[in-house]
């Protein structure tokens, strides 16, 4: 993970910002809400897929979710550019003082988008046409109705320690609530290790999740080239080697560049053991054209990862451990590359 100052994250979240406002075109039990860093977690996500919307699998890939917006989440990541996979697993640990989607180069509230598709195994966000006048200030964003609203920020959550098997590691917020963690060996993220994570609690609230690696995936696309093709006039499919042990297989693909939140994000997620997942014709069409490596385009990836949740006041904290493969979409819509 790239390591930057306060200041210069600061910089980062107030140009994004400032790009939407003027734009025109799984553990067992029940969570207590409280501080005292004992809130427990609720499975939701090992074997079915889960978002803000319906849950539940069905055998024709007839299954309706959201891109999940939290207030904070703690993710250990293998990743993998042209199928390789690193040695080390990376950590980030994020929370907020509001509802944010994180799945960006920077999280970003999720009233700057609206769902434009949805269906199947998929739902398809693009960035709204809010033009607020006069421009919000840094610290806001422009919502649909175009009013200025209090842009969401990090938040500290006290001391975050994570372990993972034998290994440990812990990670303190900075001043800004940026938390920077050492790395975790990838050999770790296997089923047969058990991950915990738990935070202190400070302004955001503490609370401890537990739950355990999931094995690499074998997709059917184009691992080497880091890309992913949606063809027009049909429904598209991603296929795996089914992996029966649980876990969820999700693709996010983004459009968009560095400074400014995504024009569009694709949102797909199918459990791990049905082997494939499908993106309807209408999500497919309805993604901008894009193709191959650009300058510092938002990062888009498919992988295989377990997760919990637990709910605290003003909304989830996630807790997830998986593997990431890094794509570049590539749409050949009329307009697009050939």
């Amino acid at each position: 993970m790239r390591k930057i100052t306060d200041s210069l994250a600061s910089i980062l979240v107030a140009v994004m910002l400032l790009a939407a406002c003027g734009s025109t075109d799984e553990g067992a039990g029940n969570t207590d809400g409280d501080n005292d860093g004992d809130n427990e977690a609720e499975a939701d996500g090992d074997d079915s897929p889960d978002g803000d919307g319906a849950d539940g699998d069905t055998a024709d890939g007839d299954n309706v979710i959201e891109q999940p917006t939290l207030i904070g989440r703690v993710s250990v990541n293998a990743f993998a550019w042209g199928g390789v996979p690193s040695s080390d697993a990376n950590v980030s640990i994020e929370f907020y003082t509001g509802l944010v989607r994180m799945d960006a180069f920077a999280a970003f509230p999720p009233e700057l988008h609206h769902v434009a598709a949805r269906g199947g195994d998929c739902v398809l966000y693009l960035g709204n046409d809010s033009a607020c006048n006069p421009p919000c200030d840094w610290d806001e964003y422009c919502d649909a109705e175009n009013t200025c609203q209090d842009a969401p920020i990090r938040q500290s959550a006290g001391k975050v320690t994570l372990t993972a098997g034998d290994q440990e590691v812990s990670a303190d917020p900075g001043a800004a609530g940026d938390y920077y963690s050492d790395p975790l060996s990838a050999d770790l993220i296997a089923p047969d290790t058990a991950f915990a994570v738990e935070a202190a609690g400070d302004d955001f609230p503490g609370f401890s999740l537990q739950t355990t690696g999931v094995e690499p995936a074998a997709f059917d696309i184009d691992l080497q080239s880091n890309s992913i093709t949606l063809t027009d006039g049909q429904d598209n499919e991603v296929a795996w080697e089914p992996i029966e042990n649980g876990g969820l297989v999700q693709m996010i693909l983004n459009s968009g560049w560095h400074g400014a939140p995504p024009e569009a994000t694709m949102y797909c997620e199918a459990p791990a053991s049905r082997g494939r997942l499908v993106i309807p014709q209408a999500v497919v069409e309805g993604f901008p054209s894009t193709g191959g490596i650009g300058l510092e385009p938002h990062m888009s990836y498919i992988g295989v990862a377990r997760r919990v949740r637990a709910s605290l006041p003003g909304g989830e904290v996630e807790f997830s451990v998986g593997w990431r493969y890094g794509i570049y979409p590539r749409h050949n819509a009329e307009g697009g590359i050939e």
